[in-house]
């Protein structure tokens, strides 16, 4: 099994090391070299923005960045809403699994519990984004930027940032009972790059740390958000995640 935290690379960038996933794994070795590995993780993430965001019909399209249908009950709101989202993602991955140090691990100290390794492969994700769009009345949240005493000057200091955020957390239920634009879930394939260095202990217990990154194929919602530059689709970035830091035991 193993545990560690995902880090999810979105318009609205969650806290690092605060989003924990948890999994387990099969291994099945193919080559002297070269392990198959089956792997499957849940995490859930959650993200606030300190800056609001508008639906299009209170600014110009091109920068009102709430467009899409689920944003319609902030039609008209001048203050606009601070987006904070739910990530719930399941993924499911084929791995190869390169050992660089079973050719030579008789040649330096420790060789035989020590292993350093190149992953790559495919992933399949299901995600469920849901929004903390709505009141506990199921309205929208008004008069936001005055409630927050939300300034440029305040936004643009860590400190004024940090208490923004505070303020906004005072402010909503937290319960995300919206879907996010995609609807209830969706599905997508990951390509999936990391590297490892794990330690036998024992027999059947291994100690590991993991870096694995994992792109989304084209994917721009898992936050609930889609930032277009001035319209051009083109300047979208596809979300990907990562998850950085992995224990093994088996």
């Amino acid at each position: 099994m193993h545990t560690g935290f995902y880090n999810l690379h979105t318009d609205i960038m969650p806290p690092a090391f605060e989003n924990p996933g948890f999994g387990i794994y099969v291994r099945v070795p193919i080559a002297r070299v070269l392990d198959v590995k089956l792997n499957y993780t849940r995490s859930v993430s959650k993200g606030m923005d300190v800056q609001p965001w508008f639906h299009q019909s209170v600014v110009t399209p091109f920068n009102g960045g709430l467009v899409e249908d689920v944003y319609s009950p902030y039609e008209n709101v001048e203050q606009g809403w601070f987006p904070s989202y739910k990530a719930t993602i399941s993924s499911f991955e084929i791995l190869g699994q390169l050992q660089f140090l079973r050719r030579i691990k008789n040649d330096f100290p420790f060789g035989d519990k020590l292993d350093l390794y190149l992953l790559a492969g495919l992933g399949f994700v299901n995600f469920q984004t849901k929004l903390d769009l709505l009141d506990k009345d199921n309205q929208p949240y008004l008069n936001l930027i005055d409630r927050t005493n939300w300034t440029f000057d305040r936004f643009n200091s860590q400190v004024g940032r940090q208490e923004i955020k505070k303020s906004i957390e005072a402010i909503y239920d937290h319960t995300y009972e919206s879907n996010g634009p995609t609807g209830d879930h969706g599905t997508e394939v990951s390509i999936v790059f990391g590297v490892g260095l794990s330690y036998s202990m024992a027999k059947n217990i291994k100690l590991g740390l993991e870096y694995k990154t994992m792109g989304f194929s084209g994917l721009e919602y898992v936050d609930g958000l889609n930032i277009e530059i001035f319209g051009n689709k083109e300047s979208v970035s596809a979300d990907y995640y990562q998850f950085t830091v992995e224990y093994f035991f088996r």
